[in-house]
Parts: structure tokens; C-alpha cells; sequence
């Protein structure tokens, strides 16, 4: 990507830092401005109005992902015709000085370093699509109902071993306080699921893209929801990068060596926490079933590999599988290995 100007943004909820410089690392432009849509759009005439800059197409805007925070600049900031790339807080540490922390760190200095990340890797940078309406809602409402399930663990986990091991007065107590609470709570979570099933099946790309990963045995609807969601209907991750999604995952094994020292390939921490976890239980679910996985695990453990090793295996193949199915436009068959 060819752009005189990077400009890096370190978000926060009330403002954000920005830091303007060109290929040659010089500093044209630095603020502070109030993260609102207003200001934001206040600060973006002021900057074209300007003689620093002749087009918007000259800049690119990279930004530090912190979730939600970010929308406003980012919708502002496309809507004018910029381009924008979204950048992990870990991949700069690592980028400009490896696996260690910086030890001087402030809002401005951090604007400026992202910056100076977007110079010096501009290869590396991609740039951001707003997602679909239907894809933005899927994400919401999967992450709220995430936050209900641990409210509802939160009081529920307690609330049996009180019942189990504490007097029955107690006991039921706690459950006269709370017990309406949690039926209340399972009833969002119900009602979320419905809204979430609505979404899908009134979304042709989605309901077919849905359709498609389910058919691959193992993967259920929560675990096809978060594909979708962490791929960006397979736009941030293409049916053709199966690979790079295990990696995002963590369930490909990496090499490390240095000279004649060679550790055995592992899988990384640095990954899609979330989705590893559901291709575990995928995975898992397998075993003792009459599937071409469950029998894949059966005789890899009689040559002797451990059961770790098999299930990360399996994980890998789970992905291959739905990238295929996707990749082809074909349901799964389970008797035809397609990957």
C-alpha cells in the first residue's frame, strides 16, 4: 500500500491520540481529539482544509483495536473516503521491539509508534472493511450472551453448593433472593439465541455460509456463530486461508530453533483464545463416536501419540474442513474427505 502519510491513533473512550508522519519518520501533525462523531468529523475538515495534506487518500489511518472504542473514528473516518487498518497492540510490541514491553509508555508516544509500526511494516498491514449490519449484530449479541452465561455461572455454581453442604434455611434463603434473578437471566439468554437464529435465516449469505459449516459433523451452531464472527464471513480470512485461521487459532505447532538447539513444535498462547476453546469441545465430542474422526483418534492413540496431540490434530482438521466446504459451496460428506 502506497500512502505518503501514517497516521497512528491510540484509542481510549473519551479521546484519542493521533500522531501524523511521513515515510521519512517525521512528525507533519499531533493532538488529542474527543471521541465523538462531531469532533472526530470537525477534526477531519480542519485536517483536508489544511495545506499539511492534499487528499484524505493520502493518509492512512492505522488504529490500535480496542473494540467498540474505535467505531466512531472509524466510521467517521471511511465515510470521508480514508482507508483504515486495524492493528493488535501485540503486533507492534513484537514488530518494533520484539517480545519485551515498552517500559515508557504514554497516550502520545503510543500514536507515534503505531505510526512508526505503519511505516516500517506496511506490508504487513491490511486494510479494514466495515462488517455487514448482520454481522455487527451477531457479534453484539453473541458477546452479551457470553456475559449472561458467566452471570449466570457466577450465581448458580454458588448457589448448588450452598444447597449441597450449607443448612436448608440458608439454602433457601439465597434461593428466595436470587432465584428469579437467574430465571430471568436464562430467559435473556433464550431470547438472544432466538434473535440470533433470526439474524441467520434473515440473511441469505449468512443462512447459507451457517448452513455450510454445520454440515461439517462436530462443529455445532455456537462454534459455526464464532467462525463467522472471527473470520468476518470468511472476508478477513478467505476460503483459501484454512492455514493462517489454524494459526489465528493456535492449533498449528511452530518450530524453534537456534543453531544446533531444536525445541519441539508448539502450539502458541498468543491465539483466538475463544475459538481454540470451542474446536477443543468439538474435538472432544468426537471421541467414542463411529466418525472418521473419533476413528482417526482412536488409531492415532494405539501408535502411541498422546491425547493432546491428537486432539490438536483434530482441530486442525476441523478447520481444513470447513474452509473446504465454504471454498467449494458443498455440504459436508462425512464418507468423502475433502481436505
Amino acid at each position: 500500500m502506497e500512502f505518503k502519510f501514517k497516521m497512528g491513533t491510540d484509542m481510549s473512550k473519551a479521546w484519542f491520540d493521533y500522531c501524523l508522519l511521513n515515510n521519512q519518520f517525521e512528525v507533519i501533525s499531533k493532538s488529542r481529539v474527543e471521541n465523538n462523531v462531531a469532533s472526530i468529523s470537525a477534526f477531519i475538515e480542519q485536517l483536508l482544509s489544511s495545506n499539511l495534506i492534499a487528499s484524505i487518500d493520502e493518509i492512512l489511518l492505522v488504529i490500535e483495536h480496542t473494540g467498540i472504542y474505535i467505531n466512531h473514528l472509524v466510521r467517521t473516518w471511511i465515510a470521508k473516503g480514508g482507508k483504515v487498518s486495524l492493528v493488535h497492540a501485540a503486533k507492534i510490541s513484537e514488530g518494533l521491539i520484539g517480545s519485551k514491553s515498552f517500559e515508557e509508555k504514554t497516550d502520545e508516544l503510543d500514536a507515534f509508534r503505531i505510526a512508526e509500526y505503519a511505516i516500517r511494516f506496511a506490508d504487513k498491514l491490511k486494510l479494514h472493511e466495515l462488517s455487514e449490519a448482520s454481522l455487527k449484530s451477531l457479534k453484539l449479541l453473541r458477546s452479551q450472551r457470553n456475559r449472561m452465561i458467566k452471570a449466570i455461572n457466577l450465581l448458580e455454581v454458588p448457589l448448588n453448593e450452598i444447597n449441597e453442604f450449607e443448612s436448608k434455611e440458608n439454602s433457601i434463603m439465597l434461593n428466595e433472593i436470587q432465584g428469579n434473578s437467574l430465571i430471568e437471566l436464562k430467559k435473556a439468554v433464550k431470547n438472544i439465541n432466538k434473535k440470533i437464529d433470526s439474524i441467520i435465516e434473515g440473511d441469505s449469505k449468512l443462512k447459507q455460509l451457517f448452513k455450510l459449516i454445520c454440515s461439517v459433523h462436530g462443529i455445532g451452531p455456537v462454534t459455526a456463530i464464532e467462525i463467522l464472527i472471527s473470520t468476518n464471513g470468511f472476508t478477513d480470512f478467505s476460503p483459501n486461508q484454512a492455514k493462517s485461521f489454524a494459526r489465528f487459532c493456535g492449533v498449528v505447532p511452530l518450530p524453534k530453533s537456534s543453531g544446533k538447539f531444536k525445541r519441539k513444535p508448539r502450539t502458541t498462547k498468543k491465539a483466538n483464545a475463544k475459538m481454540k476453546t470451542l474446536l477443543t469441545t468439538c474435538a472432544l465430542s468426537l471421541i467414542n463416536t463411529k466418525s472418521d474422526l473419533g476413528r482417526y483418534y482412536d488409531r492415532l492413540i494405539e501408535k502411541g501419540k498422546g491425547h493432546r496431540t491428537v486432539i490438536n490434530a483434530m482441530r486442525n482438521k476441523l478447520i481444513l474442513r470447513v474452509f473446504a466446504v465454504v471454498r467449494n459451496q458443498a455440504m459436508y460428506e462425512r464418507n468423502l474427505n475433502i481436505c
